[in-house]
């Protein structure tokens, strides 16, 4: 069975990809077989108007270290049920390609 944990006391702010400014945060979670997962906190921080992203859901950062084009459809783990859900309409996946590049900047 592989099982999700929370890397404790961790966690970052990566730029934005349009604006380059510090506005994701997010942690990162790791599985049983040692897949890193990332998951967003905050968007836009000490922003008036913060983007939509979905907070609550895991997602695989080997999947966006392949420079797969930019979807409205991502795929993420939910923590709570540890099923997968497929979240559309928001800018989760380039939320994600900014937080992949600042933790892989070669790869993301």
């Amino acid at each position: 069975m592989n099982t999700l944990k929370k890397i404790e006391d961790f966690s970052a702010v990566a730029p934005k990809l349009k604006t380059g400014k510090p506005e994701l945060e997010y942690c990162l979670w790791v599985d049983s077989h040692g897949a890193l997962y990332v998951q967003m906190l905050n968007n836009s921080i000490g922003s008036p108007s913060p983007g939509k992203h979905s907070k609550n859901l895991l997602f695989l950062v080997s999947d966006f270290l392949e420079g797969k084009p930019i979807s409205r459809e991502v795929k993420g783990i939910n923590p709570g049920t540890f099923k997968m859900e497929t979240m559309q309409g928001s800018n989760n996946s380039a939320f994600i390609r900014a937080i992949v590049k600042h933790l892989v900047p070669d790869k993301g």
